[in-house]
């Protein structure tokens, strides 16, 4: 058991790490050919250009950017306490939770991406969004990273409460 509680923290961080990787990889596609990456999606840029003209900028988003770096970030934390403080105690549980907590809202966060991913048109400044847009495998990937980091940081947590 006690194994296992040293272990868990740095699943954590290794599934954050991924989830955060999974946004350079195609997050956004339309009839299944690529339109943009999760970094795209979060930092924001050029959507699309003819000969040099750009024809709509990618606005940044705040949603997106917590759904693909904040579990990596918790889970930093997280781990370096677990490593600092062996013993089960009432600081992990909590940074647990909080850390399973995070890992759910990046499942909610990377799920509705298109939603939150605008854009600003150039010749008419109009703002629009990609909600016709499907997931690509970042996205899906994320989630599933997500989810798995959900699941670890829920045992971290009941762990703490087993026996010595």
């Amino acid at each position: 058991m006690k194994n296992i509680q040293k272990i868990l923290p740095l699943v954590s961080l290794v599934l954050g790490l991924l989830l955060l990787f999974s946004g350079f990889f195609t997050a956004l596609t339309i009839d299944g050919n690529s339109i943009m990456s999760g970094m795209k999606a979060i930092f924001g840029g050029s959507a699309a250009a003819i000969g040099g003209f750009s024809l709509a900028t990618v606005n940044f988003s705040f949603l997106n950017f917590l759904g693909f770096f904040l579990p990596a970030i918790i889970a930093i934390g997280v781990a370096i306490y677990g490593m600092k403080n062996q013993e089960p105690n009432l600081v992990k549980t909590i940074l647990g939770t909080i850390l399973a907590f995070v890992f759910v809202l990046s499942i909610i966060f990377i799920s509705v991406l298109p939603k939150n991913t605008t854009a600003t048109g150039e010749v008419f400044g109009t703002v629009f969004n990609y909600e016709s847009a499907d997931l690509g495998i970042g996205a899906i990937l994320g989630i599933i990273f997500a989810i798995l980091g959900a699941i670890t940081s829920v045992l971290h947590s009941v762990i703490q409460f087993a026996k010595k």
